[in-house]
């Protein structure tokens, strides 16, 4: 596989940078070692996608692997802490498991599309088992879109075929109604603060029910709209060390705030509409063309819109990033999309 880095799309992306960085200066918010852990991401993200885009990928199993590896750990570090917290050893930590995101959602759709069927199985219950240990809502909703619009997506449209998906859904709804009672015992046992913000907290969200996390985001959202004149220049990147300086945690967890920071109101408008545009193209490219790969695009647009609301360790941790200048790159592709 070509893993060249196309240096016109690094240069203009790279020029992109510096200006940002240069805005981010005048603006002075923030500092200069805040601005620069912000900008790793975004380097990050440039090289991959300078890397991937319109490239040949001739195994999308590699991806496949590599994203379920990424699962398996966070998997793994999600149950040694159910672990701890079974033995009394976690005494002060937070209770939560944060992992990659975008690799979550690429386990859930390639087998799917690939037609790769055990490890559909797989990637189930490893998401179902992630669902249950990691103490965090954003996981969960990642977990049911992908796999959800991946299940929609693959089905053909037929009586056996509709029959098969009808037949699929209900095997999952009776495991889970079987799962579900078993899981909430268990999970309180454990821990009553990991049982309400697994258990307690999800039931609210789909009961229309707010709790503490959702008034911040509500609230972060009123002061968007009060403040939005704030936003209609770039201004630079923002600081996302939350232990460090002020009033940075919304960056996080409603990312959209940093998006309008440092794009604009209307860069940041332009951005969407490329996405949905993307989303069209690989909708008509799937369905009339055979463009399997762009299946997997469709979710991973879905899982983007999603995490700008809720979640931006896509932008800014390093081990994530890459992935999503990857995915990126794949979106945006229109040559070299697998086809099987």
């Amino acid at each position: 596989m070509d893993l060249k880095i196309n240096w016109n799309t690094f240069i203009i992306g790279g020029v992109l940078i510096l200006l940002l960085i240069a805005i981010s200066f005048l603006v002075g918010n923030f500092g200069l070692v805040s601005i620069l852990s912000t900008v790793r991401g975004y380097f990050y993200m440039l090289v991959f996608f300078s890397i991937f885009k319109d490239k040949k990928i001739n195994n999308f199993s590699y991806i496949l692997f590599i994203s379920l590896g990424s699962v398996f750990g966070w998997l793994l570090d999600s149950l040694l802490f159910v672990n701890m917290l079974a033995n009394d050893m976690a005494e002060g930590k937070t209770i939560a498991v944060y992992g990659n995101m975008i690799t979550l959602s690429l386990a859930m759709s390639i087998p799917f599309f690939f037609k790769q069927k055990k490890y559909i199985v797989i990637a189930f219950l490893s998401g179902l088992i992630l669902s249950l240990s990691t103490g965090t809502r954003r996981q969960i909703i990642i977990f049911i879109i992908s796999f959800g619009l991946s299940l929609m997506l693959t089905m053909k449209i037929s009586i056996n075929g509709i029959i098969k998906k009808i037949i699929t859904l209900g095997v999952i709804t009776s495991f889970l109604v079987i799962l579900y009672p078993l899981a909430d015992e268990y999970v309180y046992n454990v821990s009553p603060t990991l049982h309400y913000r697994i258990f307690t907290k999800t039931e609210q969200l789909f009961t229309g029910e707010e709790n503490d996390s959702d008034d911040i985001r509500t609230n972060a959202i009123s002061e968007f709209v009060d403040t939005y004149e704030e936003y209609v220049f770039p201004r630079g990147f923002v600081s996302k060390r939350t232990m460090t300086d002020a009033d940075t945690g919304k960056y996080m967890d409603s990312p959209y705030y940093e998006l309008f920071y440092t794009f604009s109101l209307a860069g940041v408008l332009f951005i969407l509409l490329l996405l949905v545009r993307r989303f069209f193209f690989h909708l008509n490219n799937y369905l009339f063309k055979g463009g399997t790969e762009s299946g997997v695009c469709m979710v991973s647009i879905a899982t983007i819109f999603v995490l700008i609301m809720v979640e931006g360790s896509f932008l800014n941790w390093s081990y994530t990033t890459p992935c999503t200048g990857f995915v990126l790159a794949r979106i945006f592709s229109s040559k070299n999309l697998i086809k099987i």
